[in-house]
């Protein structure tokens, strides 16, 4: 049963207003994430592609990338694990992030810094 991630993503209008959106992803298309810099890379299989979720810390909050792999992870498991009427898995943002953008990007040999 082919289930989904639903990623928030907040974005501040011209207007000062926060915005929220939801994008959805097949989660049986995400081979591994990622944390690099101030963004997340969902690698996906069988292409030369990937989702990057760049991130913001809220003022006055010390939270990592790290926790934001570790959400997508237990949303992965959690979308794994639940029945078939359930087919979507929402990551959970840790307190203190904020998810500011979401865009695919090709894997280039700059992608694999090691």
């Amino acid at each position: 049963m082919l289930k989904y991630l639903g990623i928030t993503i907040k974005t501040e209008s011209r207007e000062g207003e926060v915005v929220e959106s939801v994008k959805i992803v097949a989660a049986d298309d995400i081979l591994y994430c990622e944390s690099v810099d101030n963004a997340v890379r969902l690698y996906l299989k069988g292409a030369s592609s990937y989702i990057e979720l760049e991130y913001k810390p809220q003022k006055g909050r010390d939270v990592e990338g790290v926790s934001l792999v570790e959400a997508i992870n237990n949303a992965l498991i959690s979308a794994a694990e639940t029945t078939w009427t359930q087919a979507t898995s929402n990551i959970i943002v840790p307190p203190g992030l904020l998810i500011v953008s979401f865009s695919i990007k090709q894997v280039t040999s700059e992608s694999f810094k090691l």
